[in-house]
């Protein structure tokens, strides 16, 4: 039996406006102990009273109480009776119409509506409610409703209402005014136009919307929530493009305000001809093509506004587009032609122009008409080829043949594009492609910059147009790009060419293997008998950089990469020391070549196989110097960097499976169990008994223990789900190698390997060791006496922290915790700062997603909160030697949180931050005022009263001799201040600008362009 319903929370709410006893109403109907009709009987005294103030407060109370319920918890007669009631409320004074209509809002979106529910509702509403003599919140319910009733029950108004809804709905449009009223609106309007009966209404209908055309409002709230005019506008756009049935009336309007003195109304109108054409179709668009035209030339011709041009060349773009694409009549095929003679009319003088005053012009709106449609491409082509082709052996300067040449390369990219291929076989273009190639060919070797540059890229465009280039003359293309690549002197030039050889081993991979490569590696790769001199000379030759772009298919990737082995395998022969930086050049671009592989299906064996093996055995037998003339290239520590970069990326690719094999491979290569190296059994001919190869151990040459940095990347770099052979002698040795190795380099890779693996492998084992050695690295770190031991072991303790935060690891607290703590001991305080830098900032080579790290939400946002209240007690306490590491370590805290969680701690940190502004810190600098620069622009008023601190302590910054980056930081935080309400910083205006006069005279240039910005704001402060 259903619970009765307390009368008296029902009184609290009506008389006394207290309403904590509406959710326990709710409650009870959700959970069944009471159904709502119970509840409309037991108001009744409420709704029936003679008090219109009282009855409004009964319906204010249903209409709640249905706002809290499920959509679902109301059954079909229960609904039916709701909508009788509510409707019948409809009827009764006014001012319990808004209470009413919050409770429809909250029925329309029920689950369970029965057949008439729809029709009653809004056929009430559109007789009892004058919509438009509500407030602008009540005026939402009603389109809320028509919203609910659209989106969930469209078939019953199609079938009840159908054109009487249309007339409702034009009633309660007409005359909306609020901004966030009218965004609802305007999404609906193209629903209710596309489904539902609109020709009776047409003309009004389309009215009801082009009555806000062009949008003329602005907002006055700072909120970023806050409806915009582009949204609006964009909104209201969707609406006239509606239905082909307003082209009558919207072709006129939007020729009308083509002509407008306001760029806002003529800028909507092309965005609307863009979206209207597409709809109105050729038949309607054909009498407005010539106006059209005369508009345009002189927006584009005489108006030089490149946001202007760019919305009149999208609507030009439309309109040929649907001319193109749709079916054409005599009128409308009529039309598109007269138009097509008057584009080249007006274009055809400004092409044959001596002074080519109005090139860029003209071929913009060519490009535009072009790039609409295969056959408007086919019909510019023939007209404007020739011309350029005629203009180009013209003899001109050196700026305007440039200008002609990128005219005529947009032209064919544009083709490659838009033409089907037995287009461009039968168009002007094959018929004029001789001309082409040898007006592109002939500026190649030309002294300017942008003429080699466009004639490069025009070489590429031809290439893309299938069959206008055939084999014989890709050969040429292939050879003088390839001789441009390897001899230009300018950048650009260069990066030109190694896209057209890069689209050149697309389309031909057998010509890029037959030419190219082979041109490339006789100049950057000498042969072995050359001598040590011919490598020197190419090993900074810049080409270097673009050879793995040319792989671009596996075939070709796999030839770069033998050949480039083959390089490295002359070198790993070679005992001069000389070599390494072509070494290093030919390494970097094996690894970038086999990261392109990755990508390739089928090619992750061979970058295993052929890569990775040849790669260890060159640095393990170099470490092992197992022949006398073994190269010491691959010992040097830039040489193992790149190689452990390559050994990174590809564990990363592998699954589960393929990685724990090769992990398992490689454990047991450096713990010595030469009978597990499965995928290193070659190298048993390398690892001999008079030579062995521990590189875990302490006492091993710093040449075996340097190679952990490999061990690392593969370890830190495979899935989480990969398990690790003999994991507690690898820890153990990893841990020892970390404190005791006297070499940085070793105990920095053994750190963060240690640290990866730590942060994805979990068990009872790996949280003892965490436990043990954490009492051993803290020993090693109280030992002041040993400062690089010390050091060591600190480096360790950071790295372990960051692992263990970033998986939320229940000892992270602990560790972070004694690193704060050790800030306070000078020997240990500056490495201490800079640990709280590494935990927050991202890492290129561990612990990072690419990596597969076990990374928890919001781990920053943890770290900020723990480190904060420590940090600031610190900065507040500390003596004059260490509280310079306290505000680094808040340098680095502020400048790796977002900026959201940092607004809430604003008003206590940023007088920390100015405050380190006074250290003599270059990084601290930069890290300080980036942050503070970000704050000054977001305008809160904490930050503005701090004016008074900010404005002396940047002035002094902005002559900061050392660093040019901390002036250029500095002039941008005093440019932003000037943003800040005025009566903030007016009284600052002439200190200033005084001192910003002084930074013109700077010596470098970029100062001098930021002081120059930051002097013209104070200057202008306080004049508009």
């Amino acid at each position: 039996m259903a619970a009765s319903i307390d009368i008296g929370k029902i009184e609290e709410f009506v008389f006394s406006s207290n309403e904590l006893g509406v959710t326990e109403i709710a409650n009870d109907i959700s959970s069944g102990k009471c159904k709502l009709l119970q509840l409309i009987e037991v108001s009744e005294p409420f709704l029936t009273n003679t008090s219109t103030d009282v009855r409004a407060r009964g319906v204010r109370l249903i209409s709640d109480i249905l706002h809290l319920l499920p959509r679902d918890v109301l059954n079909a007669d229960e609904v039916k009776v709701l909508s009788a009631f509510f409707c019948d409320r409809l009827k009764d004074h006014h001012s319990i119409t808004p209470h009413t209509l919050y409770g429809l809002l909250a029925m329309s979106s029920a689950t369970h509506l029965p057949n008439g529910t729809v029709y009653q509702v809004l056929t009430t509403i559109f007789k009892e409610v004058q919509v438009q003599t509500l407030l602008h919140v009540d005026r939402r319910s009603v389109f809320n409703i028509i919203s609910n009733f659209i989106q969930n029950q469209m078939k019953e108004l199609q079938d009840t209402l159908g054109s009487e809804f249309v007339y409702g709905f034009m009633q309660v449009m007409d005359g909306e005014k609020d901004p966030r009223n009218l965004v609802i609106l305007f999404g609906l309007y193209p629903t209710v136009v596309k489904n539902f009966p609109i020709n009776l209404f047409v003309e009004e209908l389309f009215e009801v919307a082009a009555c806000y055309f062009p949008v003329d409002f602005q907002p006055r709230s700072q909120d970023p929530d806050a409806v915009t005019r582009e949204a609006l506008s964009d909104s209201l756009l969707n609406c006239l493009a509606a239905s082909p049935k307003f082209a009558q009336f919207c072709l006129p309007l939007l020729m009308e305000k083509l002509t407008s003195d306001l760029d806002t109304a003529k800028s909507d109108s092309y965005r609307a001809l863009a979206l209207c054409a597409p709809v109105y179709g050729p038949s309607e668009l054909s009498n407005y093509l010539v106006q059209l035209w005369n508009i345009v030339r002189l927006e584009v011709f005489q108006v030089f506004n490149t946001t202007m041009e760019h919305v009149v060349l999208s609507a030009l773009r439309s309109i040929v587009q649907a001319f193109a694409l749709s079916p054409l009549s005599g009128k409308t095929t009529d039309a598109l032609q007269e138009f097509y003679k008057k584009v080249f009319e007006g274009c055809s003088n400004h092409l044959r122009d001596p002074e080519l005053r109005l090139l860029q012009p003209c071929s913009h709106i060519l490009e535009a008409i072009a790039s609409a449609a295969p056959s408007s491409c086919s019909t510019v082509s023939e007209f404007v080829i020739p011309l350029v082709l005629e203009q180009s052996k013209r003899e001109v300067t050196v700026t305007l043949r440039a200008l002609i040449l990128e005219v005529l390369q947009s032209f064919l990219l544009i083709c490659s594009t838009t033409l089907p291929d037995a287009a461009v076989s039968a168009s002007t273009l094959r018929d004029r492609r001789q001309d082409i190639l040898q007006t592109f060919m002939s500026h190649l070797e030309n002294q300017n910059n942008r003429l080699r540059a466009v004639s490069v890229r025009g070489l590429s465009s031809m290439m893309a147009n299938e069959g206008l280039v055939d084999e014989a003359n890709m050969s040429v293309i292939a050879d003088l790009v390839t001789l441009r690549l390897l001899d230009d002197p300018e950048a650009d030039v260069r990066t030109e060419c190694a896209s057209c050889l890069e689209r050149l081993a697309e389309l031909s991979p057998g010509l890029t293997d037959s030419r190219v490569l082979p041109a490339l590696w006789s100049r950057l790769t000498p042969e072995s008998n050359s001598g040590d001199g011919a490598r020197s000379l190419q090993a900074g030759h810049p080409t270097w950089e673009k050879i793995p772009q040319l792989a671009k298919s596996r075939d070709l990737g796999e030839n770069i990469c033998q050949h480039l082995l083959k390089q490295l395998g002359l070198l790993s022969s070679s005992g001069v020391h000389d070599d390494i930086t072509y070494a290093l050049q030919v390494v970097r671009a094996l690894v970038a070549t086999s990261q392109r592989m990755l990508t390739f299906p089928d090619s992750l064996e061979f970058v295993l196989q052929s890569i990775l093996k040849q790669l260890l055995q060159w640095t393990v037998s170099a470490a092992l110097e197992v022949r006398s003339d073994a190269s010491v290239v691959f010992r040097d520590e830039k040489m193992l960097v790149v190689c452990a970069e390559a050994f990174r990326c590809t564990a990363a690719q592998l699954d589960e499976g393929r990685g724990s094999e090769l992990s398992a491979s490689l454990v047991s290569l450096f713990l010595g169990d030469y009978n597990n190296v499965n995928d290193f059994q070659f190298l048993s001919q390398v690892i001999v008994g008079d030579s062995p190869f521990c590189p875990l151990q302490i006492s091993s040459p710093v040449s075996h223990t340097r190679l952990v940095i490999l061990l690392q990347a593969v370890l830190c770099s495979v899935r989480s789900g990969v398990s690790l052979p003999s994991h507690d002698a690898l820890l153990s040795s990893l841990l020892a190698l970390s404190l005791s190795s006297s070499d940085w380099f070793t105990s920095m890779a053994a750190s963060k390997c240690l640290a990866g693996i730590l942060n994805k492998q979990e068990g009872d084992s790996y949280t003892a060791f965490i436990g043990s050695s954490r009492e051993k690295i803290l020993a090693q770190i109280e030992q002041p006496s040993d400062e690089q031991s010390s050091m060591r072991a600190l480096n360790l303790w950071i790295w372990m922290s960051k692992a263990l935060l970033m998986r939320g690891h229940p000892l992270s607290t602990s560790f972070l915790n004694s690193l704060l703590e050790f800030i306070d001991r000078p020997h240990l305080s500056s490495g201490a700062s800079e640990g709280i830098g590494t935990i927050l900032s991202d890492s290129s080579d561990v612990l990072n997603p690419r990596c597969h790290a076990n990374t928890r939400l919001m781990y920053r946002q943890r770290v900020f909160q723990q480190c904060l209240p420590r940090i600031r007690e610190g900065i507040t306490k500390a003596d004059t030697i260490v509280r310079p590491h306290y505000l680094q370590a808040l340098s680095h805290l502020l400048s790796h949180i977002p900026r959201q969680v940092l607004m809430g701690s604003l008003e206590s940190l940023l007088p920390l931050l100015i405050q380190s502004l006074a250290q003599d810190d270059p990084l601290m600098y930069l890290s300080s005022l980036e942050t503070l620069n970000e704050l000054i622009i977001d305008g809160s008023d904490l930050v503005a009263q701090q004016t008074t601190a900010m404005v002396p302590a940047l002035l002094r910054l902005i002559e900061y001799k050392p660093k040019m980056n901390v002036r250029i930081g500095a002039l941008r935080c005093i440019r932003s201040l000037a943003k800040l309400p005025s009566h903030h910083v007016l009284p600052y205006q002439l200190e200033v600008t005084r001192k910003l006069s002084a930074a013109l005279n700077d010596k470098k240039r970029l100062v001098r362009k930021e002081a120059v910005d930051a002097r013209c704001t104070w200057f202008l402060l306080g004049k508009a």
